[in-house]
């Protein structure tokens, strides 16, 4: 991808070219252009001094004829090669035309012809130019008209680039300067050194600024209420789930001999386990601690047939079906047990939650987890923009905080997530 800098050039330097060759093509337009007028001038002039001198004798004087200057009477009285190479007929009085021709000899010649007219006369007056090519060009003019001219066309050319080095910097200075200043706060986004509004001295980039300035604001104080939440729930969470704890053992020791009571205590100290495990994570998340978590061996598959079990009261009142049968046996990992368990959960309560008719597929091969569920078409739509909720978010962060390989990907009337957990 260019950088605006390097554009800039690009562009200024095609603009350097164009505009040489403008000024070269106006060079040449205007010395042909000069030529042309000076050449019809001295015709006009040659007619006017023969009308002059027909006014005060009454006649013509004797009719110059040379190479480079000649007036005829008539027509016929012209060279066959120039007579034949003109349309006299259609000629406009005093215009002047001209066009390369070869004489009799098969020489080359430039030749200008005008058609004058004499007040007093009944027929126009021929007025002649001719040039011999060869001759002209073996001619040696005057050394310092030529260096004269290449002078001022080398000066010409050297204003041209001085002041396209000076628009550039001028340019530089009023549009490049100030977006690397911008560029260089955004690398830093340092709130206490903020550009002014002089350096940037567009509207457009102190707006963006402004909007900069406020995104990292809004940005700060979400992750402000993000750590806060975590570290809150963290911490309130401690004394109920202790005393939980506390009661869980009590009653498992006092329901021994009851079987019912046993199931239930055994069901509520699963709970509080759980609920230990999610207060240990989020505070490590919320910490962003370099520390390891404590490792133990996990199997997959018996894990998520549990997590399955505990949450298929989201799939009451729907016609869902699990297939556990694409789950590996002896597929174990050694991972700390509270992320594993986080990042499965969500992914299967999602996956619970969201289908309301079909079957859901449940596969693990190589420490790869892949959940597959149908989705219905009426929020097909709202759930891959809703990204599954805080649920999807959490797991997020904690792959990302683990290096866990996690991917979710959308089909029709399918989603599919695969998450990779590191052996």
């Amino acid at each position: 991808m260019p950088s605006i800098k390097r554009e800039v050039y690009k562009l200024l330097g095609g603009f350097v070219v164009l505009l040489i060759l403008l000024f070269a093509s106006l060079m040449f337009i205007n010395v042909k252009y000069g030529i042309s007028t000076d050449t019809k001038n001295m015709l006009v002039y040659q007619g006017a001094l023969l009308e002059q001198s027909y006014k005060s004798t009454g006649s013509l004087p004797s009719l110059v004829n040379s190479e480079i200057l000649s007036v005829y009477k008539e027509v016929e009285d012209i060279p066959a090669y120039i007579a034949d190479g003109f349309p006299w007929p259609e000629m406009e009085v005093a215009s002047l035309e001209e066009k390369p021709l070869y004489d009799d000899l098969g020489k080359a010649r430039y030749v200008y012809a005008m058609k004058y007219t004499i007040k007093g006369l009944s027929t126009p007056i021929y007025i002649i130019s001719s040039y011999d090519d060869d001759l002209e060009k073996k001619i040696q003019y005057e050394a310092s008209i030529r260096e004269g001219n290449l002078f001022y066309i080398a000066l010409g050319i050297g204003m041209i680039i001085l002041t396209i080095l000076l628009f550039v910097k001028v340019l530089y200075w009023r549009l490049l300067s100030p977006v690397e200043t911008l560029f260089d706060w955004v690398n830093s986004l340092d709130e206490e050194n903020t550009p002014s509004s002089k350096r940037l001295k567009y509207i457009e980039l102190v707006q963006l600024v402004e909007e900069l300035k406020n995104n990292i604001i809004k940005q700060k104080e979400f992750i402000d209420r993000e750590g806060f939440f975590l570290r809150t729930i963290s911490h309130e969470l401690r004394t109920p789930i202790a005393i939980i704890s506390t009661s869980g053992e009590l009653l498992e020791r006092l329901s021994l001999r009851d079987a019912i009571a046993q199931r239930a205590t055994d069901r509520i100290m699963y709970a509080v386990d759980n609920m230990k495990t999610l207060v240990q994570t989020l505070l490590w998340i919320s910490r962003k601690s370099d520390c390891p978590l404590p490792v133990t061996e996990i199997d997959i598959q018996a894990m998520i047939r549990g997590l399955v079990e505990d949450n298929k009261y989201l799939s009451q009142d729907k016609d869902i079906e699990f297939n556990l049968d694409k789950l590996a046996t002896g597929d174990v990992i050694l991972d700390n047990y509270g992320t594993v368990h986080l990042v499965l959960i969500n992914l299967i309560r999602n996956a619970i939650q969201y289908t309301h008719q079909g079957c859901i597929t449940f596969e693990s091969h190589l420490h790869t987890v892949t959940i597959t569920n149908p989705v219905h078409e009426d929020i097909y739509d709202q759930k891959v923009e809703s990204s599954y909720g805080i649920g999807l978010y959490l797991v997020e962060k904690i792959c990302e905080a683990q290096n866990y390989s996690f991917e979710i990907m959308t089909e029709t009337n399918t989603v599919r997530a695969r998450v990779s957990f590191i052996p």
